[in-house]
């Protein structure tokens, strides 16, 4: 038998190679990577270290049973997060979260108890939080604000609930929906109001407010920062949270934005 040039028997196996081959795959079986078609900002959540962190007028909360409930995901971040070193896990089962004022409700302020063993501020009758309010806030005002500025005072946390509940007592009847109570205190005394409040938390006799911390959440409008990509979207909020917020008083790594995002396949 006649041996089969080289040069053709080469083009004979490239041609069996070429038919056993795999098929490319098609469009529909090419695997998918998936891409970001858009992100917002839902919740920025921060520790600032003072009051001071407010660039404008901050409202106190006299009424804080008044208040919607504390963010579920602050509460978690607190109890179990330790990636901050301040949001240590507590041995109580749900550290005490007061709502302590804001701006509007797109902005609130809490104050954090670590040595509370029990909820405080969800009722206006709780004692713990008369005391707050006429042993530690009322008198830090008293101290730091002028006679002019306190002449729209309530000076006690009993007359806030009187004052809460006057449409009760003019005979509107008991169905009748109490009133928040807030007091505006400008940026200027802020500093002063906070560096007493954490003076008084240290004398004997207010072991239970020991500890104190604030914890701020700013919620944002996605319209106000849907973008096509992480960098704009945050530009965006950061510009909105700065507008109220000196970030001077947010030590590094104590802030974390909440995003949402579409995908697209």
């Amino acid at each position: 038998m006649a041996a089969v040039p080289k040069r053709k028997r080469e083009e004979e196996e490239s041609d069996i190679e070429r038919r056993n081959a795999p098929s490319p795959p098609t469009a529909a079986q090419e695997p998918r990577s998936p891409q970001l078609a858009s992100c917002w900002a839902t919740e920025i959540h921060a520790l600032p270290r003072s009051l001071a962190v407010f660039r404008k007028e901050f409202d106190w909360n006299g009424t804080p049973w008044l208040s919607p409930g504390v963010p579920n995901r602050l509460t978690l971040r607190i109890i179990s997060d330790k990636a901050f070193p301040k949001w240590v896990y507590y041995e109580t089962p749900t550290p005490s979260i007061l709502d302590i004022g804001g701006v509007s409700n797109s902005l609130r302020l809490y104050a954090i108890f670590p040595n509370l063993n029990q909820t405080i501020g969800t009722t206006s009758d709780c004692k713990l939080l008369k005391e707050w309010t006429d042993k530690v806030m009322i008198p830090a005002f008293l101290r730091h604000l002028d006679y002019r500025w306190l002449r729209c005072l309530v000076r006690s946390h009993d007359l806030i609930v009187m004052k809460s509940q006057a449409r009760r007592v003019e005979g509107m009847g008991s169905s009748a929906i109490d009133d928040p109570y807030q007091y505006p205190l400008l940026p200027a005394h802020l500093q002063e109001i906070w560096d007493t409040i954490v003076a008084t938390t240290q004398r004997p006799g207010f072991e239970d407010f020991n500890g104190v911390f604030l914890a701020a959440v700013g919620y944002l409008s996605p319209g106000h920062t849907v973008s096509e990509t992480c960098e704009e979207m945050w530009k965006k909020a950061s510009r909105s949270w700065e507008s109220f917020m000196d970030m001077e008083y947010v030590p590094r790594g104590d802030m974390e934005v909440h995003v949402e995002s579409q995908m697209r396949f």
